[in-house]
């Protein structure tokens, strides 16, 4: 990985020179053996965004695994979110309560499961759900939430021993500390 700390717009254009003439060492210009993608960005920026990308790439082969118990990717990404507030609930209240305390009744004799009828009696309530994206999380709640992945991985679902994917993840973001 190419990261160099660049102190201003000069020392940003020489970077990418520098990068593009070391690519282009090895074969002719502008032929590059595999695509690349250049960030120009302040370095509390750059940490931001590596932490984003370093959390969904995680989360993915985390999932994948199939050492979780989630049903879905999404249901895992809400679950770190929800560690560290990304979650916000507000009642919203668009049913009068004459109406209301009609489908309670109504809900109470449908031949379905308890907690499709809880999900219902929630949504009646007037409760929704909230959920704010991981690139909106401060850098000190990203590093909380890719922490506890880590951790997570490496204790709770073994799979830092046991899938070699989480585990190059997990190695290739300690590297990538290393230069910050």
């Amino acid at each position: 990985m190419f990261i160099k700390k660049l102190n201003n717009k000069s020392d940003a254009i020489s970077g990418a020179n520098e990068f593009i003439k070391l690519e282009c060492s090895a074969t002719p210009p502008f032929n590059f053996p595999k695509q690349f993608t250049m960030y120009i960005t302040e370095t509390n920026k750059m940490k931001t965004f590596i932490q984003n990308a370093s959390f969904h790439l995680l989360l993915g082969a985390l999932f994948d695994s199939g050492l979780t118990s989630y049903k879905n990717e999404r249901a895992l990404k809400e679950y770190y979110k929800e560690l560290v507030g990304l979650k916000e609930v507000k009642r919203i209240q668009n049913i009068s309560d004459e109406d209301k305390e009609i489908l309670y009744y109504a809900i109470e004799k449908l031949p379905i499961s308890r907690q499709t009828k809880n999900e219902i009696y929630r949504l009646l309530k007037g409760d929704t759900v909230f959920w704010s994206s991981f690139s909106d999380a401060t850098k000190q709640e990203a590093t909380r939430i890719i922490s506890t992945l880590i951790d997570e991985c490496m204790n709770k679902y073994n799979a830092y021993t046991q899938n070699k994917r989480v585990r190059e993840i997990i190695d290739e973001f300690n590297k990538i500390n290393e230069y910050l």
